[in-house]
């Protein structure tokens, strides 16, 4: 049984390819869960969320990479629980200290 479920929604890109320049647009759309095993089911850890990209290899710059949140998601939402995190508590706790 997996323990983290990765699942990509949606995945959108565009190439522009020239002989010494390439450049690359998309949105990827994505969420994630976690198999809590006391209730026996599939809690998100990631809930749905989408970020812009973009990659440019050419001369100038030599190679750039952008990654930003898509317009469509202005909040990431991650949910951890004590289940998840070696050391459950004591671990929150002092993270949130």
């Amino acid at each position: 049984m997996p323990v983290f479920e990765f699942k990509i929604t949606e995945i959108l890109a565009n190439m522009l390819k020239l002989p010494n320049y390439m450049n690359i647009k998309g949105t990827i759309i994505f969420h994630c869960s976690y198999f809590n095993s006391l209730p026996s089911k599939w809690e998100p850890v990631i809930e749905k969320w989408g970020a812009d990209f973009e990659l440019a290899n050419g001369e100038n710059p030599k190679t750039a990479f952008s990654l930003v949140t898509n317009q469509n998601f202005n909040t990431l939402n991650l949910n951890i629980s004590e289940q998840m995190v070696p050391g459950g508590p004591f671990f929150l706790k002092n993270l949130l200290l």
